[in-house]
């Protein structure tokens, strides 16, 4: 147990450190206009799964996240899109019912309330980030095997 706490922490901190900097490259990329937060987004976009398994460290990660998009760009930002609709729609559907209440709503017990608010839409970033880290994941593994012919076998060597 001890063994595998202490690969968790070795990587752990690069993967913060990669986080933290794509948040911050994209959030500039933002100010200005948007459309270069986009674009840093999409080039970023598999920056995370190549500090797992490349351990390389931070700055290696990204330089790799943009190697490897280079040439998928729009198709990474089709399924960005995709991805987009997708939740905003859920979101739409399922949050709705909960929106008119946050506002004026004292007992949480009524349908509606601050509470369920929370509940529903603290669940749902769950199952964004989770579905957002997959797709990052599944994004990485095709990338490797479209450019390099690198097997999924290889990747999950990270894991032994």
């Amino acid at each position: 147990m001890s063994e595998l706490v202490g690969q968790g922490l070795r990587v752990a901190v690069p993967i913060i450190l990669v986080g933290l900097l794509i948040t911050i490259i994209v959030l500039i990329g933002s100010i200005l206009l948007i459309i270069p937060g986009i674009v840093l987004f999409v080039m970023l976009w598999v920056a995370l799964p190549a500090a797992v398994v490349e351990r390389q460290g931070v700055f290696a990660a990204l330089r790799r996240s943009r190697q490897l998009t280079k040439g998928a760009r729009w198709k990474i930002f089709q399924l960005l899109f995709m991805i987009y609709l997708v939740f905003t729609v859920t979101v739409a559907v399922f949050g709705e019912p909960f929106m008119g209440a946050t506002i004026g709503a004292s007992n949480s017990a009524v349908p509606g309330s601050p509470l369920e608010f929370v509940v529903i839409s603290t669940a749902l970033s769950v199952l964004v980030a989770l579905f957002v880290g997959v797709a990052s994941a599944v994004s990485y593994f095709y990338l490797r095997m479209y450019k390099e012919g690198v097997e999924i076998g290889e990747i999950a060597t990270v894991f032994d």
